[in-house]
Order: structure tokens, then C-alpha cells, then sequence
């Protein structure tokens, strides 16, 4: 998930947010292009885990496989990107997140003290 906090450390970097999201976008794209090698080789090792259906279907999901024109995919993880810090469900994950950070730090200090 790509957090408020990790776009406010880019904007005041050299290396903007808007960089970030190009070189984002440009892997994404490379992910697609080498798509059936991806599957291929996950197929292989994640085999002990799940069926290689649900490993293509996952992969072929993650990188809309389904949309074959490279200017709406692009503007479709564009979009997902420049979204992704004011997004509720990550704000939502993230706090979350920070409750069992400080349960487990909790639950550490504790045992050790014991």
C-alpha cells in the first residue's frame, strides 16, 4: 500500500512523486509484457501452495491481463497509483496496522520484563 507518509517523503525529495509513479508505471508495463514467463515460473514455485489456476487467475488479475490496449492500462495504474494515499481502505489497513504494531511491542516489553 502506498501511504500518505510515503508521498509526503517523496515530495520533498528530488526524486518526486510524480517519478515515483512514472518508474511504477514503467514496471508495471515491463511486468505485463513478460506476463507468461511471470506465470510460467510462478506456476512452478508456488505449486505446494495453490492450484497453478489460481496462481494464473491471480497474476493475470494483479496485471489486468484483460485490458490489451497499453494506453488504458497505463492510465488505469496511473490512476490506482496517484489515488492509492488518499484511499480509505489503505488509511484503514495502515491504522490497523499501527494498533498490532503496538500490541506486539506491547506483548514483547511484557515477556522480556518477565
Amino acid at each position: 500500500a502506498i501511504t500518505s507518509d510515503l508521498k509526503k517523503i517523496f515530495d520533498i525529495n528530488k526524486f518526486g512523486w510524480n517519478d515515483f509513479i512514472h518508474t511504477c508505471i514503467s514496471a508495471w508495463l515491463i511486468l505485463r509484457q513478460n506476463a507468461n514467463e511471470i506465470i510460467d515460473y510462478a506456476r512452478v514455485v508456488f505449486a505446494f501452495l495453490y492450484e497453478t489456476n489460481e496462481i494464473e487467475m491471480f497474476l493475470r488479475q494483479s496485471l489486468k491481463l484483460d485490458i490489451t490496449n497499453d494506453q488504458i492500462a497505463t492510465k488505469y495504474i496511473h490512476d490506482k497509483l496517484k489515488n492509492a494515499p488518499k484511499h480509505l481502505k489503505t488509511k484503514m489497513k495502515n491504522l490497523v496496522h499501527g494498533f498490532a504494531q503496538k500490541i506486539k511491542s506491547s506483548n514483547t516489553h511484557n515477556n522480556n520484563n518477565n
